[in-house]
């Protein structure tokens, strides 16, 4: 007698449970992650929740201060589309937002998630922040080389504000940025002269006047920030 396809189901959502759990346990690692996944792998024959699963996981191991290059690359491999997150009309956050907050967040690590999802860079969470913002306010030990990065795949994002009104250069002169991050970052905003500032909007005029000379004189003078 066939047994009832929930029982499958059953067996399969249990499956992703222990994984998920998994992914955010201080024990993770890439051959624990490895066994576990081929455990699921064999469940999940019945039924396709290749990316709905996967894009959970991913999430939670760059959330997990124990997150490798080997794990991303793992998960990513067997889990295709992961990376890419939720539509982005829900501006939820994706893997590269919660890795560029992650301490322990390696630039390979970041590259591994724009090569799987090109539009990462750019997308937006719900209050406006792009994987840049949550770099500039987190605590990624290797911020310098993933500033670099994302600033090679997506220039224009040093120029987005936040819901709040809030660009990356805010955020990370408010955090505990190094001097050097600050001054990369700095060097990536356009030289702001008299004549852009004069195209600007009266209203915002003002502020644009004030951020531009902060920008040029960190330009001119960058030990000021050590």
């Amino acid at each position: 007698m066939k047994r009832p396809i929930i029982y499958d189901i059953s067996r399969l959502l249990d499956a992703r449970q222990l994984l998920s759990d998994y992914c955010q346990s201080d024990n993770l690692c890439v051959d624990g992650l490895r066994k576990r996944i081929d455990q699921f792998v064999q469940i999940q024959a019945i039924m396709d929740l290749s990316t709905s699963t996967g894009r959970l996981l991913l999430h939670h191991a760059c959330m997990n201060e124990r997150v490798t290059a080997d794990i991303v690359r793992l998960l990513i491999d067997n889990f295709p589309g992961a990376a890419g997150g939720p539509d982005e009309k829900e501006f939820q956050p994706i893997p590269l937002h919660v890795a560029c907050w992650n301490q322990n967040t390696t630039v390979e690590i970041v590259r591994l998630l724009i090569d799987a999802f090109p539009q990462s860079v750019r997308r937006q969470s719900v209050d406006g922040g792009m994987p840049l913002h949550y770099l500039c306010c987190g605590d990624c030990a290797d911020s310098v080389n993933v500033l670099g990065l994302l600033l090679e795949t997506y220039p224009e994002a040093v120029d987005h504000s936040t819901r709040a009104g809030m660009l990356p250069i805010h955020l990370a002169c408010m955090g505990s940025k190094s001097a050097e991050f600050c001054q990369v970052l700095a060097e990536a905003y356009p030289v702001l002269d008299d004549e852009s500032i004069g195209d600007a909007d009266v209203m915002d005029r003002e502020s644009t006047a004030y951020l531009g000379s902060v920008f040029n004189f960190v330009r001119a003078h960058p030990g000021t920030l050590s």
